[in-house]
């Protein structure tokens, strides 16, 4: 799999982008565990690529719960066993 990132937010350390091979939409953000700093990436619809694309803040409840692990069966990758944690804006507590 080949993740294009088209849009990146840093303030709120989250990016959209395709996944080349089925151009599918993704949200990921960055992830670190004992080992490595990675990315999770989760599916999104178009329509939601499309409102987030527009205005940031329109997908901020949906990274929130991907952080919190509540959409898990959108992820493109599963994740292993040492699993990492969401790396976090510096702002955010």
């Amino acid at each position: 799999m080949t993740f294009t990132d088209h849009h990146v937010f840093r303030s709120h350390f989250f990016s959209i982008g395709r996944e080349e091979t089925s151009g599918a939409g993704f949200l990921s953000f960055p992830v670190s565990n004992q080992r490595a700093d990675y990315e999770e990436h989760y599916r999104i619809s178009e329509a939601l690529f499309q409102q987030i694309a527009a205005d940031p803040t329109a997908g901020l409840t949906f990274l929130q719960e991907c952080r919190q692990r509540q959409h898990d069966d959108l992820l493109f990758l599963k994740p292993g066993t040492d699993r990492g944690v969401p790396v976090l804006p510096p702002d955010a507590a």
